[in-house]
C-alpha cells in the first residue's frame, strides 16, 4: 500500500474513533448532568454543543500540538463552509420546500454568526494568525452568547428539543458507567484525533499540498459528518428550524471556541 493508501486508511479510522468518542462523551455527561440535577436547557446548551463540536475541538488541539496550526484553521473554516453549504444544501434538498429561519435565529443567532466570522477574518488578516489576546476575545464573546441562550430560556428550550439524548433512564443509571462513558469518549477523542492528523499530514505530504488545503477539505469534511447526521434526523422529525440552528451554532462554536 502506497502513502496516499495509508493516510486514508489511518485518517477512516481516526474519524470514526473520533465521533464514536464524541456520542460516548455526550451521552455520559448529559446522564452524569441528569443525576447531578442540571437542568435540560443546561445541558442542551453546555454538553450537546459543545460535545457536537468535539471532533473539531480535539482535531484542532492536536493539529496546533503537533505546528500545524495551518490545518487547524483550515479544519474550522472548511467545516463552516460545509455547514452552510453541503449541509443547508442536502437539508433544503431533503425536505423539499424553503427552510425558514425562525425569528430569533434572524435577531438574535444569525447576527451573532456573522459577527464572529468578522472577527475571525480581522484576526487573520491583521496578524496573519491569532494572538492570545484576540482569543480570550473569543471565548468571551462565547460565554456572553451563551449567556445570552440561557437569559431566553423559554426560546432556547424549543430550539434544543429534540437534540438531546434519551435521559429518561439517566437517573437511575450506575455511576461507574458514566465514567467510563466519559473516560472512553475523551480516550477515542484523543487517539481518534491523533491517529486523523496523522493519516492527513500523510496525504498531504504525498501528494505535496499544504496543510491548510487539507483541513480545508478532506478533515473539515469528515468532522462535519456529526452535524449531517444531527440534520438527518432534524429532517425526518420535522424540524426544520433544528437545522438552521444545529448550522449556526455549529459554526459560532468552531470560531470561538475551537480558534479560541
Amino acid at each position: 500500500m502506497n502513502e496516499i493508501g495509508i493516510g486514508v486508511l489511518w485518517l477512516v479510522l481516526g474519524l470514526v474513533v473520533l465521533i464514536k468518542g464524541a456520542d460516548y462523551l455526550i451521552d455520559g455527561a448529559a446522564k452524569g448532568a441528569v443525576k447531578l440535577g442540571v437542568s435540560e436547557l443546561i445541558i442542551g446548551l453546555t454538553v450537546i454543543a459543545f460535545g457536537t463540536g468535539a471532533p473539531e475541538l480535539f482535531v484542532s488541539i492536536q493539529a496546533t500540538l503537533e505546528g500545524q496550526s495551518g490545518m487547524a484553521l483550515g479544519n474550522v473554516v472548511g467545516s463552516n463552509i460545509c455547514n452552510v453549504t453541503l449541509i443547508l444544501g442536502v437539508a433544503a434538498i431533503m425536505v423539499s420546500k424553503p427552510i425558514v429561519f425562525d425569528k430569533m435565529s434572524l435577531k438574535r443567532d444569525f447576527p451573532a454568526m456573522i459577527l464572529a466570522s468578522g472577527l475571525l477574518c480581522y484576526f487573520v488578516l491583521n496578524s496573519n494568525g491569532i494572538e492570545l489576546v484576540e482569543a480570550f476575545i473569543l471565548l468571551a464573546f462565547l460565554g456572553v452568547y451563551l449567556w445570552g441562550l440561557v437569559k431566553d430560556e423559554g426560546k432556547s428550550a424549543e430550539l434544543i428539543e429534540g437534540e438531546l439524548p434519551d435521559l429518561d433512564e439517566a437517573k437511575n443509571e450506575s455511576w461507574l458507567k458514566i465514567i467510563l462513558m466519559l473516560v472512553g469518549g475523551l480516550a477515542a477523542l484523543v487517539v481518534g484525533s491523533e491517529r486523523l492528523i496523522f493519516g492527513a499530514v500523510t496525504i498531504a505530504t504525498a501528494l505535496n499540498v499544504g496543510e491548510t488545503l487539507i483541513g480545508l477539505t478532506v478533515v473539515a469534511l469528515g468532522t462535519s459528518l456529526p452535524e449531517l447526521a444531527a440534520t438527518f434526523s432534524a429532517v425526518k422529525k420535522n424540524k426544520t428550524d433544528l437545522i438552521i440552528g444545529n448550522v449556526i451554532g455549529s459554526n459560532l462554536f468552531n470560531i470561538l471556541s475551537v480558534i479560541g
